[in-house]
């Protein structure tokens, strides 16, 4: 199996649907991202992990990734979100089920 199936596995197995509640140490730290639907979660973790750095600068001028922001954080902690969450050290990537 090639490193990169290798890697896209290992991101796959490590991802998880978890409460909004359980991320907000991390968002305090300003390491949460929120990953548009319109993009595959496991895909964006990969090519963050990989250093895509073309299409990783094109999702955040799209808009396609961003910091979760203050109101965004709130409106989760009210609604006891359920977010679907993958880890590419430093940061924690999360979007919406």
């Amino acid at each position: 199996m090639s490193d990169s199936l290798l890697l896209k596995a290992k991101i796959n197995s490590e991802t998880a649907k978890l409460p909004w509640s359980n991320l907000q140490r991390l968002f305090a730290q300003g390491k949460v991202f929120y990953v548009d639907s319109s993009l595959d979660l496991i895909e964006t973790a990969f090519e963050i992990a990989n250093n895509e750095q073309i299409k990783i600068d094109q999702y955040l001028q799209d808009n396609l990734i961003y910091r979760v922001n203050d109101d965004q954080a709130k409106n989760w902690y009210e609604q006891n979100q359920i977010l679907w969450v993958s880890v590419i050290k430093p940061w924690v990537l999360v979007q919406e089920i």
